[in-house]
């Protein structure tokens, strides 16, 4: 379903990765798609909320930022790379990775993620104001 609605949205035939620890889950000729499901954010009135909280950024690991980076300077490309979040409501926003850092900012974050032991990832932070929404 999901495949068959990011298609839509982004108006080609899209492909599922066979690799499930690909960076990107999604790929067509001239563009990669990353899925992230996240339930519990809302948007409302134009802002995005986790728990009647609001928030000023989405966010993903930037070990995909890098991956799209290193992909189109290997291959000499310029391939497109979105991160698409699908929040409650099964609405969809994007934003297509850029090297402009107005649009996001990198933390480094110690935690244990779901796991027994801490581990630490930089994790990217995209301002809200540049998420889109995929209609």
């Amino acid at each position: 379903k999901k495949l068959k609605q990011l298609s839509i949205l982004f108006n080609c035939d899209l492909k599922q990765q066979e690799d499930i620890f690909s960076h990107f889950d999604f790929y067509s000729d001239n563009i990669f798609v990353e899925l992230k499901t996240r339930k519990d954010i809302k948007y409302i009135d134009g802002k995005f909320y986790f728990k009647e909280k609001e928030l000023d950024s989405l966010i993903f690991d930037a070990v995909k930022m890098r991956s799209a980076y290193q992909y189109n300077k290997r291959n000499k490309c310029n391939k497109h790379f979105y991160i698409v979040w699908k929040i409650y409501g099964d609405r969809y926003f994007n934003w297509k990775i850029n090297w402009e850092k107005g649009d996001y900012y990198l933390k480094c974050i110690t935690d244990k993620f779901g796991r027994e032991t801490e581990r630490t990832r930089n994790i990217i932070y995209v301002h809200t104001r540049a998420i889109k929404e995929l209609l």
